[in-house]
């Protein structure tokens, strides 16, 4: 689908460009693991990575942890990746 995009002159071009309803119905239409993946990641689904550390990152903020912390520290840094990240990664 054709969108009008703001270009570096200032003016609006027409430009191929898919939004996220297409990207959407474009993966579905292969119905395999790959396509299957990729529209978990794109969605931010929980079953990604992505997903779950994003999930994480909110449930720490919501928490107000960070307000008990000197973030400016490495070792809060450190406690606070081992939080977000934590069990997502193969080590």
């Amino acid at each position: 689908m054709a969108k009008k995009k703001l270009s570096a002159d200032g003016k609006k071009r027409a430009a191929d460009a898919l939004d996220n309803a297409c990207v959407e119905i474009l993966s579905k239409h292969y119905p395999n693991n790959r396509a299957h993946a990729f529209l978990d990641w794109f969605t931010y689904s929980d079953n990604t990575i992505d997903g779950q550390s994003k999930k994480k990152a909110y449930t720490f903020m919501d928490s107000n942890l960070v307000a008990n912390e000197d973030v400016g520290q490495v070792k809060s840094r450190q406690q606070i990746h081992a939080y977000i990240f934590g069990g997502l990664y193969d080590k």
